[in-house]
């Protein structure tokens, strides 16, 4: 007989065996955070902790996966704002301009809701009740949501009762935090909020790179995710009655400093630029400066990318080779090439490609202007063998020419 069948009834009520079956983690977003859990965002003032969580939010409401975690459920969002619910409506509305994302399974509260608060507690369970789906609450931030004293194991114990109830019902909850004032490291206030997370993300910016990092330092069920670095982009989501701009941020990957390489580099690769000078003024384009105070440290690191990047892009002698050089023969091996405008190629072009691009060249069928004996010159640096349609080796000089 098993241990558990000689308890009596009451003690069954306390105990039970282990299940042989294993248990698999029900996600909201996997590897991040878990349904019906209560977790924690935190960071110091200016930390884009708040950009951060209004990204994940937006993307799984909408059922979009989120820095590559799979969205499994897509709430509806309740922002609980303790201030300026005007800018987390430009932030929201930033973010879905920016990504094409709903923002119609996000609410945002229209007063602070305090959580020490029975009263206000019942309040918003009977919201969760009226919605009849997953819902997802979000407190942003704990200060201003919040009566009791937050360095006190007492009324923090409270404010754990009070949301615990909340996940009573199914709801998942995240509370939004400062840091310690001395502790970078921790929350503010009682030692005891990080024990009552089952998860706990901190935000930390890096304003001489211009990138947020965001660590994942505690996960109760499973391992912690990869540290990502993000990074701010100011977006213009409409003009004020005086024509002004009226801006906001949205979070990007990468930091801001590799997100302004990349796109230098591309404006670069997408000119066909002949020289160095012209370079550099596509560079001081998109840096929004003269090429007079463009530091020339940048302009070697955006030189540096497009030879990171964009393999074969290389300097030749004092000149950089040709785009379509280089997108004939990787194109395919690398995501980021545009695809090729010109179908025309001149002689120079061809001859400056390895066997590579011209095979690559052969077979999307691209037009080049080139004499029968210039075709002959460049299929001597091609040794191919194909078939026609009646099986007879075909050699590779009339492959080359019955495809261009």
């Amino acid at each position: 007989m098993s241990i558990s069948m000689r308890l009596s009834s009451s003690g069954l009520g306390l105990f039970k065996a282990v299940s042989k079956e294993t248990a698999t983690l029900d996600w909201m977003l996997k590897g991040v955070i878990q349904s019906n859990s209560l977790g924690a965002v935190i960071g110091a003032s200016g930390s884009y902790k708040t950009f951060v969580i209004l990204d994940m939010a937006m993307h799984v409401s909408n059922g979009r996966n989120w820095q590559g975690h799979k969205t499994k459920k897509s709430p509806i969002v309740l922002y609980v704002a303790g201030e300026g619910h005007a800018g987390i409506s430009n932030r929201v509305n930033a973010i879905a301009k920016e990504t094409g994302l709903s923002t119609d399974r996000f609410l945002i509260s229209n007063t602070s809701i305090d959580m020490y608060s029975t009263e206000n507690i019942e309040k918003l369970k009977n919201v969760i009740h009226e919605l009849e789906e997953d819902v997802w609450v979000i407190i942003d931030t704990l200060n201003r949501n919040f009566t009791g004293d937050e360095n006190s194991a007492k009324d923090t114990a409270v404010l754990f009762s009070n949301l615990d109830s909340l996940r009573a019902i199914g709801a998942t909850t995240t509370i939004v935090h400062h840091t310690g004032h001395s502790e970078s490291g921790r929350a503010r206030g009682s030692s005891a909020l990080k024990g009552a997370m089952d998860w706990e993300i901190i935000t930390k910016f890096d304003k001489s790179k211009g990138a947020i990092t965001v660590l994942n330092t505690k996960q109760k069920e499973g391992m912690a995710f990869e540290k990502m670095t993000l990074s701010p982009k100011v977006v213009l989501i409409g003009l004020d009655e005086d024509g002004d701009r009226i801006t906001s941020v949205v979070i990007k990957n990468g930091s801001k400093k590799d997100n302004m390489l990349e796109e230098a580099a591309n404006a670069v690769y997408n000119s066909l630029p002949s020289t160095h000078g012209e370079i550099n003024d596509l560079i001081a384009n998109v840096s929004g400066k003269e090429v007079s105070t463009v530091k020339s440290k940048y302009k070697v690191e955006v030189k540096e990318y497009l030879l990171q990047h964009y393999t074969n892009f290389i300097i030749d002698g004092k000149e950089w080779k040709r785009k379509l050089d280089v997108s004939v023969s990787k194109r395919i091996t690398y995501k980021k090439q545009p695809p090729i405008k010109q179908e025309t190629l001149t002689p120079k072009m061809v001859s400056s490609l390895g066997s590579g691009g011209l095979k690559q060249l052969m077979e999307e069928g691209l037009k080049v202007t080139m004499s029968n004996e210039e075709k002959l010159k460049v299929y001597n640096k091609v040794k191919i063998k194909e078939e026609c349609c009646d099986g007879v080796a075909l050699c590779g000089k009339c492959a080359f020419e019955s495809r261009i």
